[in-house]
């Protein structure tokens, strides 16, 4: 276990200056937005904002394997305890930026609209209209389940990105083509199939509360599914060649 916080430690430390530089673009966005609201009265909003954060996790998942992979090899340091240290740095990455995300979204709310996700799904932003101004839900109860369900997802976004970059690292050139067209196919044919796409949809719909408004349903699948995704993240790395080129 003190190998695995060791390597969470280390990815931490490195993802400082990128979180830095994310935030120092993502607030002068922000800033740029509630100057033209408040000086130009241009009434632009910035709904769901979190989904930049999303993405800056992705991308730094993607890129939490080849480097770190061979640097724990080269230090005889476990695959088992590389993936849990990992998996910590995801954890304790989405925790973080959660929190942040939180605290920035309710300060502009109070010059710009700004609902984050969970008030477009859950919470009092469901049927709001572009013309309104959101009014953010600040009772306690309300802000946990929010920064929970955000870590929530932001922890299975982290995940997937990671499970793609081993998946991507153990395939060669030919197979990732082929799995490319695999998914193709795969996206094609559940749109000429309505039923399966509506199917689909009406899952997602139920398992994750959204015609309920039960936001634990969301935060409980989620999780459900990050660790179905770890799970596949483990049977992989077993057997990545550490000596690959």
């Amino acid at each position: 276990m003190n190998r695995s916080l060791k390597i969470c430690k280390y990815q931490l430390k490195s993802s400082v200056k990128s979180i830095m530089i994310f935030y120092a673009i993502f607030l002068g966005v922000l800033s740029l937005i509630a100057y033209l609201n408040k000086f130009l009265h241009t009434n632009t909003n910035c709904s769901v904002i979190e989904f930049s954060t999303i993405i800056f996790i992705f991308i730094c998942a993607l890129n939490s394997f080849k480097y770190e992979f061979y640097f724990s090899q080269g230090n005889n340091i476990s695959r088992k305890s590389f993936l849990k240290g990992t998996v910590l740095y995801g954890i304790s990455l989405s925790a973080i930026l959660a929190f942040i995300d939180i605290i920035i979204n309710r300060l502009f709310n109070l010059v710009v609209s700004c609902p984050m996700g969970y008030d477009s799904l859950y919470g009092n932003a469901v049927n709001l209209s572009s013309s309104n101004f959101f009014i953010p839900n600040n009772a306690i109860n309300y802000l946990i389940s929010t920064y929970l369900f955000n870590i929530s997802s932001y922890i299975f976004w982290f995940m997937l990105a990671f499970f793609i970059g081993i998946l991507m690292f153990r395939l060669n050139k030919s197979k990732k083509f082929l799995l490319l067209g695999i998914l193709v196919a795969f996206i094609i044919y559940i749109n000429v199939f309505s039923d399966i796409l509506l199917s689909l949809m009406l899952f997602i719909t139920n398992s994750f509360g959204l015609n309920t408004f039960n936001p634990y349903k969301g935060i409980i699948s989620f999780n459900i599914l990050s660790i179905i995704i770890i799970l596949g993240q483990y049977l992989l790395i077993r057997k990545v060649e550490a000596n690959k080129n």
